[in-house]
This record gives structure tokens, C-alpha cells and sequence, in this order.
């Protein structure tokens, strides 16, 4: 796999690489551990759906092992001034009828901030269907990359 650019980091691959019963763990720990060097990204909204998923799917109260990606450098959080929000709710807007989450949005609006157009997500039926502002669709990691 040859990725270059910054990927944005979505909740899915964040809780198969912590959680290691996971069929997939070992595959999406490659794929995390193949991003470029401080080239992962994410944002609040999705650390804190990862947080509440890691609790409430796998039973891990501790959000440490997650806030260690940070402290590592292996995965950087975005800072969101209010252009960002705009621009969220601007993909609440465009995409209103797939009930988007605010993690979704925040990402797909980070990822455009970026100008980036890849996504590392097991979301695949949410961002098959997102699009960038100039109509292009989103290429995701792993899948597009095999």
C-alpha cells in the first residue's frame, strides 16, 4: 500500500486495532501501522464515539490505550475553529437525508479542509455515498488500496 498524503482516522478502525478478540484486529493494525508516520489524523468527535464504543461493545473503560495513540504521535487531533463548523453543518445539509453523525461530518469537513480524499473507515455504506465539494467520491482505506 503506497499512502502519501494525511489520512483521517475514522471510529471503526480505532476500535478493531484496540480491541484484539476482533476477527480483523491484526489486519487493521497493519493498515494503521502502514500510515505514514504523523500522517494520521482524527478529530474529538470521533475520540469521544470511539471512547463510548470501546465502553459499551467491548466492556474497556479505560480510554487510555486510545489517548496513547495521541501521546505517541502515531495519531494527531485536528484543531476545528469555527469555519469547520460551518463547514460541518454544510455536510449535515448536503447529506440530510443519511442521518450523517456528528463524527462522520466533522471528518468529511476536516478531510476537505485537507484537501484530502482518502479515508481509513469501516464505514462503508456512510462514505460510499459522501462526496467531496467538487463531486469527486472518497476513496477508503483499506479497500481501495487492495
Amino acid at each position: 500500500m503506497a499512502i502519501e498524503e494525511a489520512v483521517p482516522v475514522d471510529t471503526g478502525p480505532l476500535i478493531a486495532y484496540m480491541n484484539r478478540d476482533d476477527a480483523e484486529h491484526e489486519s487493521w493494525v497493519e493498515v494503521f501501522d502502514d500510515l505514514p508516520l504523523g500522517k494520521a489524523f482524527t478529530c474529538w468527535p470521533v475520540l469521544t464515539e470511539a471512547a463510548y464504543l470501546m465502553r459499551a461493545r467491548l466492556g474497556l473503560s479505560d480510554p487510555a490505550p486510545l489517548l496513547d495513540l495521541i501521546l505517541n504521535d502515531e495519531l494527531a487531533v485536528l484543531p476545528v475553529d469555527r469555519r469547520d463548523v460551518t463547514a460541518v453543518q454544510d455536510v449535515f445539509r448536503r447529506f440530510h437525508d443519511q442521518q450523517v453523525d456528528l463524527a462522520d461530518a466533522m471528518l468529511l469537513a476536516l478531510a476537505e479542509r485537507e484537501d484530502i480524499s482518502t479515508i481509513f473507515t469501516t464505514d462503508r455504506r456512510d462514505f460510499r455515498i459522501f462526496r467531496r465539494l467538487d463531486g469527486t467520491p472518497l476513496r477508503l482505506l483499506p479497500d481501495d488500496y487492495r
